[in-house]
């Protein structure tokens, strides 16, 4: 992770959330592929394939309302929306483009009306389509009347930009009884729409799609009421999860709500055309009780292993551009396959195969090399930032809870230079921590450049060898991640030090009794103010932009290293602290997730 990475998200992710996101948006992309050689909704291989975007709708309300329902005492609706558009739009503009390049090479039989389309009207709806501005069904020019003529999928995103736009102004206000009406009220039109009851009679001449929540991708009214039907409830539901904190706790939580995913879109037409209402049965019990479900355990459990963890990281990542960048490729795909209908089905596997994983690595790259530069250059320059400082770049300004959850420890630092500016800035905020005498009486000591810090640090390498044996020898816990967090650190005691060119000790005025030898508990107060101190530091180091890792001296290298450096005899330090610009590989120690509520005692333990 380099520094920027600090800017991407706000809040710890729930792995397994996006883990299941990209799962869904795999099958989602699998069944574009296949829906070519449909005969109609009864007949798709992955026959509830669609059923994706309900899924995604839920995940978006649960989402929404961890990341921003704690926020709006120190944050406003304009930085939400900021906030939102970075997040989200870039990817739309990309996928536009994308969808406009291949437009012209899209004229085929599937798509009547490309050829007949002139370049000023394309133009005018390429704008429209990268601002997010449906398109109505007479300004059609490819023949399927969609909202976005040039990458259909943004239908969903648009309703997604509704949702955000609802909660920002009303529905983050809402009480937890207020959330539970909505979602029982709109739970009935779910209802209406997968059981066909139709209350508005809109839907007269929706044959083939009865008994589905099939649509939403156009704006004709029919249309745009299914669309707001397969928004609502589970938008709404993901959110009252959120506010609840309702979680399921299981193991192997992310394989099995991957199970679970992957058969209710999987799972063949039910009923067939004799007893369609089974089919409406069906997705009424997928969206409404499946769907949030998934989520509580999605949000409940713990991935474990490497394997999972980077699964769910790679899935995660590519979910959202996948969904975005796919469909250029199925229109391709389209019409490829209108001009070949008579060629070998082994060809047709071929081609299909071939668009699913060029969808997959054109979405991967387009993350890279496009969406998180441009989402990290917008956080920084866009959303809010510090620029107190005329010589130092801006860095983004984080609110508290934010950088408490992104102080991570580095041991593998660039060689890029903390400027005495920033510097300055860090050590200062050591004085804001309290202290037990009020008197401040903090030092530091600052090294510069890796020959000198090697001078100052040569005390540690004869300890290091039985450092680790110690270590090794009192570990009874088993705990994997802590030994992988042993096997990143101990071959970089010293090195890690030294690698940003950068060490801070931090000396504090030890009083009345030596420190190994208090006298009560209270003669330790300077030493835990001095504690106090680091973590302003480490924090404000976070804040801006920057990696920090320190080591605690052991054995006989306080004496040592107080002696090289010609401290006075009552200061003592507390560690060697080293900050700095994170290397781009650095290995990110994985965090033990607490359930705060199982560690707080009230009354009693």
């Amino acid at each position: 992770m380099n520094q920027n990475n600090f800017l991407i998200s706000s809040k710890p992710r729930y792995e397994i959330l996006d883990g299941l996101r990209g799962v869904a948006a795999l099958v989602v992309v699998a069944f574009h592929i296949l829906e070519t050689y449909s005969k109609g909704p009864a007949y798709h291989v992955i026959n509830h394939g669609y059923l994706g975007v309900d899924f995604f709708f839920a995940l978006s309300g649960f989402v929404i309302g961890y990341a921003y329902d704690d926020r709006w005492n120190r944050m406003s609706l304009k930085d939400f929306f900021k906030r939102r558009i970075v997040r989200l739009h870039p990817l739309v503009i990309l996928g536009c483009v994308f969808g406009l390049f291949m437009f012209y090479f899209t004229d085929s039989s599937f798509f009547p009306l490309v050829n007949e389309a002139p370049l000023w009207k394309v133009s005018i709806l390429f704008i429209l389509a990268s601002l997010m501005i449906p398109s109505l069904t007479k300004w059609d020019i490819r023949g399927w009347q969609e909202m976005n003529v040039f990458n259909n999928p943004t239908w969903s995103l648009t309703y997604e930009y509704i949702a955000n736009i609802l909660y920002a102004l009303f529905i983050r206000r809402f009480n937890t009884k207020t959330l539970a009406f909505f979602v029982f009220l709109f739970s009935l039109f779910t209802i209406n729409l997968t059981m066909n009851i139709d209350a508005l009679g809109v839907w007269k001449t929706r044959t083939n799609e009865a008994f589905t929540v099939i649509g939403g991708w156009s704006m004709t009214i029919d249309q745009i009421i299914i669309g707001f039907t397969r928004l609502l409830y589970p938008f709404f539901i993901g959110l009252l999860l959120s506010r609840i904190g309702k979680r399921i706790k299981v193991k192997a939580g992310f394989w099995i709500c991957s199970i679970i995913i992957l058969i209710s879109q999987f799972m063949p037409r039910i009923g067939g055309e004799e007893h369609l209402w089974m089919n409406g049965l069906y997705e009424t019990i997928i969206i409404l009780f499946v769907f949030p479900l998934v989520v509580s355990i999605g949000a409940g459990s713990e991935v474990k292993g490497k394997t999972s963890q980077s699964l769910c990281k790679f899935l995660g990542e590519i979910s959202y551009p996948l969904y975005i960048m796919h469909y250029p490729f199925a229109y391709l795909q389209m019409k490829w396959v209108s001009e070949h209908q008579d060629s070998p089905l082994s060809i047709h596997v071929f081609v299909g195969i071939s668009v699913f994983f060029l969808a997959i690595g054109v979405s991967y790259a387009a993350l890279r090399v496009y969406d998180i530069p441009v989402r990290e250059w917008l956080t920084r320059n866009w959303i809010k930032t510090n620029k107190n400082v005329k010589n130092d770049k801006p860095v983004i300004a984080m609110e508290l809870y934010d950088v408490m959850d992104k102080r991570r420890t580095y041991r593998d630092f660039t060689d890029r230079e903390v400027s005495d500016k920033i510097l300055k800035r860090v050590i200062n905020s050591a004085f804001k921590a309290p202290t037990n005498d009020h008197l401040r009486q903090l030092e530091f000591v600052v090294v510069r450049g890796r020959e000198n810090i090697g001078k100052i640090i040569a005390p540690l390498g004869k300890n290091i060898d039985d450092f680790k044996k110690l270590v090794f020898e009192v570990n009874d816990s088993a705990d994997k991640d802590k030994m992988d967090m042993f096997a990143d650190a101990l071959p970089k005691q010293q090195k890690m030090l030294m690698e940003s060119g950068l060490l801070i000790i931090p000396f504090y005025r030890q009083k009345q009794t030596p420190l190994l030898k208090p006298s009560e508990q209270s003669s330790l107060n300077y030493f835990a103010s001095a504690w106090c101190a680091l973590e302003n530091m480490l924090l404000a180091a976070t804040q801006e932009g920057l990696g920090s890792v320190f080591h605690i001296p052991v054995s006989d290298e306080t004496d040592k290293i107080k002696k090289l450096v010609g401290a006075p005899e009552e200061y003592e330090f507390i560690c060697l602290l080293t900050i700095g610009y994170p290397a781009e590989n650095a290995f990110i120690p994985k965090q033990k997730q607490i359930n705060v509520e199982d560690r707080i005692h009230e009354n009693v333990w």
